[in-house]
């Protein structure tokens, strides 16, 4: 039995792993910029609680965006059952991008804040975007479910 992943879904998982090192990133960015610390709990009190609670709100609606708007953009693809893996794969390739894209802008919401007000808060950004990332994982399964329940949906 072979074990190698199909073509296309290497690439997506490609993607997936390439785009969540960058959050990765982002995190040890901050956390070698900002003295080592892990995570500053007072930047969430005082005169910095508007603007990490600006940021933290950004970082929410964009990891709900990237819940929702690949189920939409699939919904509105005419798309039948009886194709192949190969051409749902094509189907499904701009949306995960999307997903994936919008996943990391809730990190680099928490890169944003953490310079803004010079000090880390970048820890709860990360976990929500980890979230999204874990429960996003590219599978044949998973590609293949996604969209045929967006097509019931309609």
């Amino acid at each position: 039995m072979n074990n190698q992943r199909p073509g296309q879904l290497n690439i997506f998982v490609v993607l997936w792993a390439a785009i969540l090192w960058s959050c990765f990133l982002f995190v040890g960015l901050v956390f070698f910029k900002f003295n080592r610390t892990v995570f500053d709990v007072d930047a969430f009190s005082g005169d910095n609680n508007i603007t990490v609670i600006m940021f933290l709100a950004i970082a929410i609606f964009n990891f709900m965006a990237a819940m929702l708007l690949p189920k939409m953009l699939l919904q509105n693809a005419n798309i039948d059952s009886s194709l192949s893996q190969e051409d749902m794969d094509k189907k499904y390739f701009v949306p995960f991008v999307i997903k994936i894209v919008l996943l990391e802008s809730a990190s680099i919401m928490g890169l944003a804040a953490s310079f803004n007000l010079q000090t880390n808060v970048i820890l709860p950004f990360f976990i929500i975007s980890l979230i999204g990332f874990v429960t996003s994982f590219p599978s044949r399964t998973k590609v293949r479910n996604e969209i045929l329940s967006s097509q019931r949906r309609v």
